[in-house]
């Protein structure tokens, strides 16, 4: 979770028309059009009704989507990549905390990541449980090369 001032700070950097997603190609009126849409649907743009929580790390945004509609409260993920283009993480900001609660208990997997303690302090580490193991690398070739 983000402190205040970096919520706040995240929340400005996004509105900013400097870092918005390309969104010439929705038409002219795709802000306007975004900005009636009902929470849950895409706006390919972040939207000053996204309440940003937490980041992921790789500067990826946990927000809190408050527009109207079935899925408000919903917690979604702001990618820098498809800008909101996802499904909801979460149906509510409680329910994610809770999901996360319940990873360090049981010391389970959450989004990807295990929760460890090291000294005290709890690490995120990335989960490769699913990864295939790694291929042993090839037995390196010695080449002769004959000098004159």
């Amino acid at each position: 979770m983000a402190r205040l001032d970096e919520l706040v700070a995240n929340h400005k950097y996004c509105r900013d028309p400097e870092t918005l997603h390309d969104t010439e190609g929705l038409g002219d009126d795709w802000i306007q059009v975004a900005r009636q849409q009902q929470a849950g649907e895409v706006a390919h743009m972040f939207l000053d009704t996204y309440l940003p929580f937490a980041e992921n790390g790789s500067g990826d945004l946990l927000y809190v989507d408050t527009r109207g509609g079935q899925q408000q409260g919903f917690v979604r993920e702001f990618s820098w990549e498809v800008a909101d283009d996802c499904d909801p993480v979460s149906a509510s900001l409680t329910d994610y905390v809770d999901s996360v609660r319940i990873s360090i208990e049981s010391g389970t997997e959450h989004s990807g990541l295990l929760p460890t303690f090291e000294e005290g302090a709890l690490i995120w580490d990335v989960d490769y449980s699913d990864s295939p193991p790694p291929v042993p690398p090839p037995k390196p070739t010695v080449i002769r090369i004959p000098f004159a």
